[in-house]
């Protein structure tokens, strides 16, 4: 479904930008 795939995606992205808060 692009539904699950679009919040999948959310998801890591969100993920993504709280690992580069905590390695700043």
């Amino acid at each position: 479904m692009e539904t699950g795939i679009l919040t999948q995606r959310f998801q890591i992205s969100h993920m993504t930008k709280n690992h580069s808060y905590f390695a700043s």
